[in-house]
């Protein structure tokens, strides 16, 4: 994970300033990290250009040389990521007569790209990327973001120049940051955990999935943004059950071994392991087709609940047993417990590392085994991200199909006494994952329709609570409810989906998938410098989900059906039913236990209560709430917290 970073003017410039300005974008991780990470930094005649030189990233030279020993002038291509199909576009431009070098870095082969295919060849592109790309010859450079958006690009514009990086907290050394707080981002935030459009910075800008960016740099900036990939389930393969089956099968060992051959001499991948059925699928298969050694690692908590410690400790037993590797001692599984103490300090340096808020409180986890590996010597590790988008798993698509048939037969009148009657027997106070909780998102969500229904199920604070601590900056804003802004596309409505629950996968793709999911993974690698890669969101596999009917991924409340059948051979007996626990944390103890005075402290006398975004005297309100047992806030909690710290 190499972060990469740039600073584009118009004309000519003093490029030795932009150099030292860039220079402190890198430099200014050092501070929040035991690692220095060593960087380059170029100048060219507009600006400067940059990106770190860290283990994961690709060997080979930044510059573009051809053979004839002639440069690109005052061009750049600066990739963070990587491209699977890199040697077989190297094939095809040597067939097309490019004149790029034997031993050609990926940078080298994207700009040759660009020149032979021109503005779209991207579209050719299988991997996990983010690149910028400057062509000198016609000062315009383009940002260009994957098809799911697994890395991200952030920039702003003034009228003399354009900075651009890999996150926010890079940005804010630009001297002319423009540092101004959006209220509707901040407020949709609370809600969703995340931004769902645009950034917290009213003038910085992040490139949407597979989507790119081309600035183009004259006698004033022109900036246009264009979606060049989404997800399109209207096209379907007519191909028996069994048929898919095997091509899924055929395809993931296939994405597993091509990520495996990555692995440089000398070092040992890594397999993130839960209690799903996801990781155990990616680590079955990993342990069949990789004879070398292998680390597994797994995260576990001490509260019953939120623990699978036991269940990934079935799973890699399975994992020996399935490859014959059991008594070779080549495979070691090692877990590690997230602790209460010492744990806020970790959960500052992450949110200071990335500079924007983000509140999915897997993080925490996902950053420390991300660490755990890291240590262990790994550069490399696979993880089970994606599935649960792409196949049906989540329990959110079961309900939407449930509550979809009780508006087609219950009475208004019965389904009016089915809500009365669940509301007085889910009475009381319990804790976010609990029964109760579920139980009241449920009906909820039943006396709703349309996307309202779907938001009530993936919705953390509600408009009451922000209400009772927004302060008179947030009060005075003219703020829309979040649920207005979270499917700006209405694909719940309007997407291509054949039937409601594909069409909330649609959604999930383009939203929780991209800026939840997907966000947290690049967010806790980054920290860590470690490469992170889902084979399942290899493009082979992405396009075989678009085109499966839905009854293959889900039937009769047989959640991620698909897969549960085609690779039965590397799932531990009774794994495919089990209840999925997911990757939370027991927020609601650690707020009333080790983080309590801190929480306080950084909520009560933060810069956001003192800039008028929130009010002290309702956030007051809200911890005592919590911490009395009278409710459960740990969703907002987090929320206001992550957002403190993140931009303190």
């Amino acid at each position: 994970m190499s972060r990469i970073a740039g600073i584009v003017h118009q004309g000519a410039k003093c490029v030795e300033r932009e150099k030292e300005i860039l220079s402190s974008f890198f430099s200014c991780r050092e501070e929040n990290h035991e690692k220095n990470i060593p960087y380059k930094v170029y100048a060219f005649s507009n600006g400067a250009y940059g990106r770190e030189e860290n283990e994961c990233a690709e060997e080979g030279k930044k510059d573009f040389i051809h053979a004839n020993g002639e440069c690109c002038k005052n061009s750049f291509v600066l990739l963070d990521g990587y491209i699977l199909n890199k040697n077989f576009l190297s094939r095809y431009l040597l067939e097309k007569g490019a004149d790029i070098s034997p031993n050609h870095s990926t940078e080298e082969l994207l700009f040759h790209l660009y020149k032979f295919a021109g503005e779209n060849f991207w579209e050719k592109l299988q991997g996990s990327f983010a690149f910028a790309l400057y062509d000198g010859e016609k000062n315009t450079l383009y940002l260009v973001r994957d098809r799911l958006g697994s890395r991200n690009i952030y920039y702003f514009n003034t009228p003399e120049k354009t900075v651009f990086a890999s996150t926010p907290r890079m940005l804010k050394e630009e001297p002319d940051f423009p540092c101004e707080i959006d209220e509707q981002s901040l407020w949709d935030f609370l809600s969703l955990q995340y931004v769902p459009r645009g950034t917290i910075f009213r003038k910085v800008r992040k490139i949407p999935a597979g989507a790119y960016a081309k600035i183009t740099f004259s006698e004033r900036t022109f900036c246009t943004v264009k979606k060049w990939w989404k997800a399109d389930f209207s096209i379907k393969d007519e191909q028996p059950f069994a048929d898919s089956c095997a091509l899924l099968r055929e395809k993931l060992f296939a994405s597993v071994e091509e990520h495996l051959s990555r692995i440089t001499a000398g070092h040992v991948p890594g397999i993130f392991l839960s209690g799903g059925v996801d990781s155990a699928i990616i680590g079955g298969i990993a342990s069949k087709i990789f004879k070398d050694e292998l680390k597994v690692f797994s995260m576990g908590f001490d509260e019953s609940s939120y623990d699978e410690r036991s269940q990934a400790e079935i799973n890699f037993q399975y994992m020996q047993k399935i490859s014959g590797r059991g008594e070779k001692g080549d495979m070691q599984h090692l877990i590690r417990l997230v602790p209460q103490e010492n744990s806020f300090a970790v959960l500052e340096r992450l949110a200071s590392f990335y500079g924007e808020p983000y509140a999915d409180a897997s993080l925490l986890p996902t950053s420390l085994l991300c660490e755990f590996a890291k240590e262990e010597g790994c550069t490399l590790a696979l993880c089970g991200d994606g599935a649960d988008e792409l196949f049906g798993g989540y329990e959110r698509y079961l309900a939407m199909g449930y509550l979809h048939t009780v508006d087609e037969y219950m009475f208004p009148a019965m389904k009016k006494l089915l809500l009365a009657s669940g509301k007085m027997l889910l009475s009381g106070n319990g804790g976010e994952r609990g029964v109760r909780a579920r139980g009241k998102r449920f009906l909820e969500s039943m006396a709703k329709s349309g996307k309202e229904r779907y938001f009530a199920m993936i919705c953390h604070t509600k408009e009451e609570d922000k209400k009772r601590i927004a302060g008179n900056l947030l009060k005075e804003t003219a703020l829309s409810p979040t649920v207005e802004n979270f499917d700006p596309s209405s694909l719940l409505e309007q997407g291509t989906g054949k039937c409601l629950k594909e069409r909330v996968s649609e959604l999930d793709i383009a939203t929780y998938l991209v800026n939840d999911c997907l966000m947290k993974g690049e967010r806790a690698a980054k920290n860590a410098y470690l490469d992170v890669r889902a084979p399942f969101l290899h493009g082979d596999i992405l396009s075989l989900s678009l085109r499966m009917p839905y009854s293959f991924k889900e039937k009769k409340g047989y959640r991620k059906k698909i897969l549960c059948e085609t690779f039965a051979d590397l799932l531990p007996p009774g794994l495919a039913r089990r209840r999925k626990k997911g990757f939370g944390v027991p927020l609601a103890a650690f707020f009333r236990q080790n983080w309590k005075e801190e929480t306080c402290q950084r909520l009560l006398d933060g810069v956001l209560v003192k800039k008028g975004f929130f009010d002290a005297a309702g956030i007051e309100k809200i911890l005592q709430e919590h911490n009395g047992g009278k409710k459960d806030h740990s969703y907002l909690i987090f929320s206001l917290l992550m957002a403190e710290l993140s931009l303190k």
